[in-house]
């Protein structure tokens, strides 16, 4: 179909008439189509503890301090490379490292 109207070219000069703005139209298609498959992989990131056992972000884990305290039922919402995000149940998430933790379960 060509379409008649109005366009603006790369130079800022109007083009009119018909088939103004298909060129545009074509290589905006053409830049969706290839970036639609770029993302084949994805990093994911686990916590391993010295026992063996994994925890992925989403697990629902209990949290054992040092002094003895602790929380229960926490879901891992974001791991790094030095600890962990979670939330309580809450509207914020906590974050805590992992020289901090005495044993996740």
């Amino acid at each position: 179909m060509i379409e008649s109207g109005r366009s603006q070219t790369s130079r800022g000069t109007w083009m009119t008439g018909v088939g103004a703005g298909i060129s545009n139209i074509k290589s905006r298609k053409s830049r969706q189509r290839r970036g639609g498959n770029l993302m084949k992989y994805k990093t994911e990131k686990s916590i391993v503890g010295e026992n063996g056992t994994t925890f992925k972000v989403g697990d629902e884990v209990s949290i054992t301090y040092p002094n003895g305290g602790g929380c229960g039922g926490v879901e891992i919402t974001k791991i790094t490379d030095t600890g962990f995000h979670f939330n309580a149940g809450g509207r914020r998430d906590k974050s805590i490292q992992y020289n901090d933790i005495a044993e996740i379960y």
